[in-house]
This record gives C-alpha cells, sequence and structure tokens, in this order.
C-alpha cells in the first residue's frame, strides 16, 4: 500500500440496531459486575501467535439466533516479540506479515475457512485495518476511543518526522506504536501521545491506557457532532468518572491500537486435542494433559466432540487393525499441514518467529456419508502461524529456525508423543543424533533405533496408552518407513537455506506411504469383532465365538495347502528381511481368503422339515438333542454361483410336530438361535444366490437321495470386504 493507511471500522458490524446479520464478540460472563473484574472480558480461543490472539465470536440474527460460530484472529496490541538492535523488526515488518498472510488464505478461503468481509480489504484487496476499539462493560456498548480534548477520532501516528520532533521512537524503524490526534496537531495546540503500557517512557507528552479512559471525563458536557461516545448521556457516567472512577474496570480495550483482523469460519477443535483424541484419550486425560483450565474455550469444544462420539462411529476399522488405521490417519494429517506449510509465509531470515502447531485447527463436519467421524476431518490453521521464539535456544543446535526444522519436529510430535512420554523426552533422544552438522543417514538412524532398542521409537507409542497396546510384527515396515520419513526431513534442515527442499518435495513420498497403509488395511482379514453386530443377545455371541475361532484354525492350516513354491518363497523373504529392515510392500501380505459358512435357515419351516426327517430316520432320538444345522468352512474358492440350492420337499405341520417332541425345547431354542445369527450375518456379507421359482421335475431314485443331502442356502464371508 502506498500514501496514507486507510482504516475500517467494525463498529456497523457489532450495532445491536442493525437489521442485518451482526457480530458478537463471545463474553466470558454475562455479569457486568463479574466482568469489571476481569482486565480482558473476551473468550480466548488461544493466545499463543506472536503477533495476534484467537477470540471467539458468532454472527446472529437481529433476534439473537446464531447464525454461525466464528473465530477471530485480532492483532495484538502488545507483541510478544524480544528487541535486539541487532536485528531490528518494526512496524513495516508486522504489517508485510499480515498482508501475505492474508493473500496466502486468500487464495483458498473455502479451504481456509477464512470469512470475507465487504470492509476487510480494499479496491485492490490488500488488508485493510480496523480502528481502535473499546467496549463498555457495564452496557455492553463498544465505541472507538475519541480525542479528549476536541471529540474527533484519535488515530495512529505514523509520521517520522513528528514522532523524532516530539522525542518519540520511529513508527518505521521500531514495533512502537502511538495514538494521537492530528486534528489538535495541525491546529497548534500541544498533542499528547498515547501508549498501550508506557514501560520505560518518560516524556510528558505521553499517557498510557488508563490515562486516556480518564481523561475521556472532559467530554461528558460537550456536544460530539462527529465520533459517537456512549458515556456523555449515560447515567452511570457519574459513578464511572465520579469518586468512585469505575471507568477504568468498566470499559475494557479490545483493540487498543488499529488492528488487522481475520475471521474464520470456526473450527470443530484443537489440532493438539484432536491428535490425543484420535489416539484414544478420553477428555479428562486431555484437559490434564494439555493444562487447560476448566472454562478454556478448547474445553468447551472437546466436549461437545466428545458428546458426538457417543452418537457417530468413529473409527472404520475393528480394534485389530486399529495401529494401521491410526497411522493412516496421522499420516493424512501430515499431509494436509505440510500442504498448509508450504502456503503460509514465514520468512526464513525473521530469527524471532518461530512455527507453531498451535495455530491449527481441525474440522469434523457432521457425517454426511458413509465414512466415520475420525476420516472427515481437515485440518486448517487460524491466523498467521507465528509463534515467539524461545528465550532458550533449543536442545537442538541450529542457526536458523526453518519450516523442514519445524515439519520434521512435528512427525515426530505426532508420532511419537503420548500419556506416557512428551516431546522433551524424544528431543532427549535426539539430541545426540543432531550434534554434528552433517547427521547421520536414515539407513543408519533406524539401525540406530533397532540396535539401541529405544523404547521412546516404539510402534505403540502411535496410541494414546503405549503399554496397554501390542503391535504385530507384520505392521512394522510400515512404522520403519514412517520414522525415515521424519528422519529424511529433520535431517534437511541442516541444509543450507538455497539448498533446503521446499515442503511439497515431501508431498509425494508422504502419498506413497499414505496409499501403502490404505491398501494393507482395505485387504486387512476382518475380525469377530466385524462379523457380528453389537447388539446381539449373549447365546448368539457365543456361537459367533465358536465359529469365529473354527475359522481361525481352519485359516491357519492354509499355507499348507498353498502350492510349495508359493510356501518356499514366502518362507524366504520373511527370514531375510527383519521387520524393521523391509520396506512396506502390500506384497508381503497374505492374500485374502474367503470362507463358505452353510448355515440352515430356521426361519423358513419349508427347510426345515426335510432335514429333521431325515436325521429322525436315520437315528433315533435321544436325551442329548441333535442340532439339525449343518456349518461348513470351507478354503476352497468357490464362485457362489455354483451353488444352486433346490427347493425341499414339502411336509405337512402334523407331521412335523411328530418328528419334534416336546422334550426337544432347547433343540428349537437353539435352532432359532441360529437362525437369528444366520439373518444378522447376512446382513454383513454377500447375498447367497436365491433358490430357483420353477418347481423341479422329477428325478430318479438316485438323484432325490443326493437332493435330500444338499443345503438349502450359502452364506459367503469373505475377509476382504468390509
Amino acid at each position: 500500500m502506498s500514501g496514507k493507511t486507510k482504516f475500517a471500522s467494525l463498529l456497523p458490524y457489532l450495532e445491536s440496531s442493525s437489521p442485518l446479520p451482526r457480530l458478537v464478540v463471545s463474553l466470558r460472563s454475562s455479569d457486568p459486575k463479574e466482568l469489571e473484574g476481569m482486565s480482558n472480558p473476551f473468550i480466548l480461543v488461544d493466545d499463543s501467535s506472536a503477533v495476534g490472539r484467537l477470540l471467539q465470536a458468532s454472527f446472529v440474527t437481529d433476534a439473537g439466533a446464531e447464525l454461525k460460530r466464528v473465530s477471530l484472529f485480532v492483532q495484538r496490541s502488545q507483541y510478544r516479540l524480544p528487541k535486539d538492535p541487532l536485528v531490528p523488526l518494526t512496524n513495516k515488518d508486522i504489517i508485510s506479515l499480515w498482508q501475505a498472510g492474508f493473500q496466502a488464505l486468500l487464495e483458498d478461503p473455502g479451504r481456509s475457512g477464512l470469512l470475507l468481509l465487504s470492509a476487510l480489504t480494499d479496491e485492490q484487496t490488500y488488508l485493510v485495518p480496523f480502528r481502535p476499539l473499546f467496549l463498555c462493560k457495564k452496557k455492553t456498548v463498544y465505541f472507538e476511543p475519541p480525542c479528549p480534548h476536541c471529540g474527533l477520532p484519535l488515530e495512529q501516528c505514523e509520521d517520522d518526522e513528528l514522532l523524532r520532533a516530539s522525542g518519540l521512537s520511529s513508527f518505521s524503524s521500531t514495533l512502537t506504536r502511538y495514538l494521537y490526534c492530528p486534528s489538535c496537531h495541525k491546529k497548534g495546540q500541544t498533542t499528547s501521545f498515547y501508549l498501550y503500557d508506557k514501560e520505560n517512557e518518560t516524556s510528558p507528552l505521553v499517557m498510557d491506557r488508563n490515562e486516556l479512559i480518564l481523561e475521556f471525563s472532559s467530554l461528558l458536557d460537550k456536544p460530539l457532532n462527529s465520533t459517537p461516545f456512549p458515556c456523555t448521556n449515560c447515567d452511570q457516567k457519574g459513578v464511572c468518572f465520579g469518586s468512585e472512577g469505575k471507568a477504568t474496570s468498566r470499559i475494557a480495550i479490545f483493540s487498543f491500537y488499529p488492528f488487522f483482523m481475520l475471521p474464520f469460519e470456526s473450527a470443530t477443535m484443537h489440532a493438539l486435542d484432536f491428535l490425543a483424541l484420535v489416539s484414544g484419550a478420553n477428555q479428562d486425560e486431555i484437559v490434564d494433559t494439555m493444562n487447560l483450565s476448566p472454562n478454556h474455550a478448547r474445553v468447551a469444544r472437546l466436549q461437545e466432540v466428545s458428546e458426538r462420539i457417543q452418537g457417530e462411529l468413529p473409527y472404520l476399522f475393528s480394534k485389530e487393525q486399529r495401529f494401521l488405521e491410526l497411522l493412516y490417519l496421522k499420516i493424512v494429517f501430515l499431509k494436509q499441514l505440510i500442504t498448509w506449510l508450504d502456503q503460509l509465509p514465514l520468512n526464513e531470515m525473521q530469527p524471532f518467529f518461530s512455527f507453531s502447531l498451535d495455530n491449527f485447527w481441525v474440522n469434523l463436519p457432521e457425517i454426511q456419508g458413509p465414512l466415520p467421524m475420525f476420516w472427515n476431518f481437515v485440518v486448517k490453521p487460524h491466523g498467521i502461524m507465528v509463534a515467539p521464539q524461545p528465550e532458550k535456544p533449543s536442545i537442538i543446535a541450529l542457526q536458523y529456525t526453518n519450516k523442514s526444522h519445524f515439519m520434521g519436529l512435528v512427525w515426530f510430535y505426532v508420532l511419537l508423543c503420548n500419556k506416557e512420554q512428551g516431546m522433551k523426552q524424544i528431543l532427549e533422544q535426539l539430541k545426540g543424533l543432531l550434534s554434528n552438522s552433517s547427521p547421520i543417514t536414515p539407513e543408519k538412524f533406524i539401525d540406530f533405533v533397532k540396535t539401541k532398542g529405544l523404547s521412546d521409537f516404539s510402534p505403540e507409542n502411535l496410541f494414546w496408552k503405549p503399554s496397554a497396546h501390542q503391535v504385530s510384527k507384520t505392521h512394522y515396515p510400515y512404522w520403519k518407513a514412517c520414522l525415515q520419513t521424519c528422519w529424511k526431513i529433520l535431517r534437511s534442515a541442516f541444509a543450507e537455506p538455497q539448498q533446503a527442499p521446499s515442503p511439497l518435495l515431501w508431498i509425494s513420498e508422504i502419498e506413497s506411504l499414505e496409499k501403502q497403509i490404505k491398501e494393507a488395511l482395505l485387504k486387512a482379514t476382518p475380525s469377530a469383532e466385524q462379523q457380528v453386530p453389537e447388539k446381539v443377545t449373549a447365546l448368539d455371541q457365543e456361537i459367533a465365538g465358536i465359529l469365529a475361532r473354527i475359522a481361525e484354525k481352519w485359516r491357519s492350516q492354509i499355507p499348507q495347502q498353498a502350492p510349495p513354491d508359493a510356501i518356499h518363497e514366502g518362507k524366504e523373504a520373511i527370514e531375510a528381511v527383519s521387520p524393521l529392515e523391509a520396506e512396506p510392500s502390500i506384497e508381503m501380505q497374505a492374500p485374502p481368503l474367503e470362507e463358505t459358512i452353510i448355515i440352515s435357515p430356521q426361519a423358513s419351516q419349508d427347510t426345515e422339515a426335510p432335514l429333521q426327517q431325515k436325521a429322525t430316520a436315520e437315528k433315533p432320538v435321544t436325551e442329548e438333542p441333535e442340532i439339525p444345522e449343518t456349518v461348513i468352512f470351507t478354503t476352497q474358492r468357490t464362485p457362489a454361483a455354483t451353488t444352486v440350492p433346490h427347493k425341499p420337499v414339502q411336509s405337512t405341520s402334523s407331521h412335523r410336530e411328530s418328528e419334534t417332541p416336546p422334550s426337544n425345547r432347547e433343540d428349537k431354542e437353539f435352532e432359532q438361535t441360529l437362525s437369528l445369527l444366520d439373518q444378522e450375518l447376512g446382513g454383513m456379507v454377500d447375498q447367497p444366490p436365491q433358490p430357483s421359482t420353477q418347481e423341479p421335475g422329477p428325478k430318479a431314485p438316485e438323484e432325490k437321495e443326493e437332493a435330500e443331502e444338499e443345503i438349502p442356502e450359502t452364506i459367503i464371508i469373505r475377509p476382504d470386504k468390509d
């Protein structure tokens, strides 16, 4: 931007008299007396950024109904940046940072969730700052601070010559900002300058925020024609500016100086909370680990998500495949994060800025398709990703903080941090490996982890409670590949700035990992948990358990039926490569097998009678009831179309009653249970071929004998189906 800065007003969006949807900034209490004791009455969603803070708000109708919850990233009145004369950071740098950050988000506002307001930009789509804004807590009225002498709006002084002539710090070469009245200055009157906090200022021309508020008393009896000042006609002005002096406790400062603001469609939850939740943590554990106060805005959002989990399916696969599913979800999270990291600006040579996960949030849209809740997340930034550099240097000695450094550490955080170990413990392990100017290769890093047997890098750390899990060694190749990628990204931080790879260069490698893990999930053999519905009776569960154990027994014998050459080749491949040395390959996994479960459907009386007749004819009824159903498990790949059931011979009900004595009541209950199990399982697998509607023709005696021995229905359960 060139020329004099253009400013906008946020008041039209905040006024309650407007018939249009208005902006309501959330307050920590609805009681004015409670708000008086709060220096900051606004609900902070996040306070970690060096240049801004995230506030909770919403757009409401003229009747007060909420239309959309939003998060406002508002420029700070005081930056969290150290002052260093050797590497000066100025107000011009901060302005450039906001403009660049806004332009990056403006490229795809739908993905970022950025909400565009007409007052937000000028004709050239530059971000426009809003005028300073104060709030009367007693009346919940916003106003722009007027000059205590003439009542005209106060402005930010950007005239370096005027500031130097007054013995004050320059606007262009420092981070110091002043408010003043340009109208009073033009008239030749003594000009006062106002700072949020005077700190070490000793000039008699400078006043702080509280002194400015008290000076408003001079405007109580003056008619104001240009700047609306709510205190002039207020019935509480005697209390605020009289002997009780409550003005400083009743007037809050939304922003003392002109401020940039980025409104975002509010995300569901914080990124760090999401990572803990998807790893298996509950709400109380997250609040305790993140050191959140019970009234924090993140806690309320976490509670909302926890309630959603009670009514929605969060995961897609069974617990047996939870490791691969969780690894897949975290790889997707990292891919989205790196994509944003490449897009968001942050000059590598600005030594006081660092990257932070605190600026990222996760949106969990309401489920509209077949995927569960955790498979619909979207990572997005809220604001400009700028965190203050820590006062103490990192234990990892780097000459500068760059994107590769941040990416590598984030990978280790996402994969290894949990309830039982934090990032500090991981950094201690990495310290020795990064102590040299040229860190070890990815291959040697894996050898180091394997040789040392470090539990800090074990795959169980992917879960929130690692000690409660044991990861199958068949999953080790995928874990090893992820660790190698972590190390390669972090190692690239030691390259020269001109040689450091762009974050997007890692996307192809990440997508390859994502594809392999996803294919492994889709080809995973379903467990008994997947085969049996949750809402079944205890007897159904017991029967299903027996069937599952029989299936597992038969499945364990499958390799013995494979061709000898295939067995020999698979054995050599497994023996030649250890789990941590093998590259992830879908070919290493056993091919999906089919099971054929044949159960006589007891719901059909037509198919029940012939079996009972045959059983009675061959063997008399004893005290031990016979089970008329036949359950057959086979490993042969027989097409379903080849199984053509024949319609059984009809029998009269009186004949069936004579064949089923009263002593077989338990047998009947067991048959009904199997029928129910048949129906339940039938909804989870491919539908069996339907019997022909045509009556069978006459048959020879031999054919009739064979027909009576056939089973009327076939259910095929494929392990490679969800």
